[in-house]
């Protein structure tokens, strides 16, 4: 996920980006838990459909192939 963030721009797009793809709140800081370090108190495992929802989203911006 954080790979997919950065070709995103930043983690408040990669958010709206999901949104987008799913019709469903994805906020900053649900993405900002996935993306942090392990150790930190707030990470949290990121689920597959969110990464699936980014990587669909950058495939029709042509960020991906």
């Amino acid at each position: 996920m954080r790979e997919l963030c950065g070709i995103a721009g930043s983690q408040s797009e990669a958010a709206r980006l999901i949104t987008k793809h799913t019709h469903r709140p994805c906020s900053t800081d649900a993405v900002k838990s996935w993306t942090c370090d392990a150790t930190s108190a707030r990470a949290r495992v990121c689920q597959d459909w969110a990464v699936e929802a980014l990587e669909g989203e950058l495939r029709k911006l042509r960020l991906l192939p």
